[in-house]
């Protein structure tokens, strides 16, 4: 998993391979967005980092213009002080790209039980809304099984199935689609399991797409 995400298998590195491209391309904060508030590893990079979509939309609070405040820069600022008001900063514009998209009808996702399609939907939505981001990661539970692997991971590999074919079909169907298809790349890897008994379980699994 550590390779995967770093993308250096001879020695452990702070940053992820997609991490180290943020770090590279710039400060535009919507360049890559995770679906969810825990952003991977891959993505964490030395100076920059995929931004955190909630599933849930962007919400509206009283807390806004605090937010706006601490993101205003202040000469006094020491370089670390610097680096968390930029990173307010970062989430106004990132609330304030994804606020349609977030926010528009989900067509039935916010009533299906799969959770990777309902993430899924949004980064369909936010594509065909024009959004300017590059690279969308997704994640799945539950592959971390101990016992009774089969049904459980069947079960979720299906999951898997449903929600790309869905997040295609609605690709497919939209006439602002097919403009994106052709640059369209998608990885799929769970975690290797680290113990396996009887070939019936395994342990810290996870599945995660990268749209691209």
């Amino acid at each position: 998993m550590d390779i995967w995400q770093t993308a250096s298998p001879s020695e452990p590195v702070p940053t992820g391979w997609i991490g180290r491209w943020l770090d590279a391309t710039g400060d535009d904060p919507v360049r890559a967005v995770n679906i969810g508030a825990t952003v991977p590893a891959l993505a964490v990079g030395a100076k920059a980092s995929a931004a955190a979509l909630s599933l849930a939309g962007i919400p509206k609070s009283s807390l806004a213009m605090s937010v706006k405040a601490l993101g205003t820069p202040d000469h006094a600022d020491t370089s670390t002080m610097a680096t968390v008001r930029a990173s307010y900063r970062a989430a106004q514009v990132v609330d304030g790209t994804f606020a349609g998209p977030a926010g528009a009808k989900d067509d039935g996702a916010a009533e299906r039980t799969n959770q990777l399609a309902r993430q899924l939907d949004l980064v369909a939505r936010c594509i065909l809304a024009g959004v300017p981001t590059r690279v969308y990661s997704v994640s799945l539970g539950g592959f971390d099984t101990h016992s009774a692997e089969r049904d459980t991971q069947h079960r979720l590999l299906a999951e898997v199935d449903a929600a790309l074919t869905d997040f295609h079909r609605r690709m497919q169907a939209d006439p602002r689609g097919p403009r994106h298809r052709r640059h369209d790349v998608h990885r799929v890897r769970a975690q290797g399991a680290r113990q396996c008994v009887g070939g019936h379980r395994s342990r810290h699994g996870r599945a995660r797409v990268r749209a691209r």
